[in-house]
Order: C-alpha cells, then structure tokens, then sequence
C-alpha cells in the first residue's frame, strides 16, 4: 500500500469525473459517455491483515485498497469485489458508463447497481474519455 501511494503521488494529473459532472446529462449520453480509470489509481488486493497503522481500513475489512489522487491530497479508499472488478475494467480497455451499469447488474445481486459506480466517482477514481 505504501508503494501504491507513492505511485499514486507521482502519478499524471488529469480533472477527476465527479458526480455533477453527471447532472444535466440525458441518459443515452451518460450511458454512453466513455470513462477510464484516473491516472494515479492504484489497487492493493488484500490477502492479508492490514497493519496497524491503517486500522480505520482494517475495521472495514475490504477487499482491496483504491489509491488515487484526483486532487493535492492521496486517498486510501476501501473497496468491495464488485467495486474492484469495475476499476479493472475500466483500466483494460474503453469504457462507457453504460458498460459499467452493465457489469454492476451482473455482480450486484441484490445491491443497487448505481451504488458501486458512484462509491467510485466520489473517490474520484474515474476521468471522462473521448
């Protein structure tokens, strides 16, 4: 997680998609805007305890930790499975929207599928491609 935030730190800077960046869109035009991981994500997969040093993450448990820093400041996010199978497909190949609502309702069961893709919007994980 260390290297991952320093990775991040020293990532490209690129204006972050942010959840008003959403408004005033209709919905073929978000479904098909295209999004792509922000430049200084990172993602820890978790296979072990984490330290002590990060016991507000361990309470949570998570899956994987996101690095990213879509402003000055580096943020370490926790992140569920259908969060994490979201950034990987938006970091191998284009994306829109549209294929992340699709991928959420294949994994979300019984969560709201738009849940995980504005978790991820907040954190500040995405830019706006295309």
């Amino acid at each position: 997680i260390e290297w991952a935030w320093l990775d991040s730190y020293h990532a490209a800077d690129a204006e972050a998609l942010g959840v008003a960046d959403l408004g005033g869109i209709d919905e073929d035009a978000l479904l098909a805007m295209g999004v792509a991981t922000h430049p200084s994500v990172r993602v820890t997969l978790i296979s072990a305890p984490l330290a002590s040093a990060l016991e507000e993450l361990a309470a949570q448990t998570p899956h994987a930790v996101l690095t990213v820093r879509p402003d000055a400041e580096v943020r370490l996010v926790p992140l569920d499975p259908i969060q994490s199978a979201l950034l990987a497909l938006t970091s191998k190949e284009k994306c829109t929207v549209g294929n992340l609502l699709a991928l959420a309702l294949e994994e979300a069961e019984e969560q709201a599928p738009i849940e995980p893709i504005l978790y991820l919007i907040g954190a500040g994980a995405f830019v706006r491609t295309g």
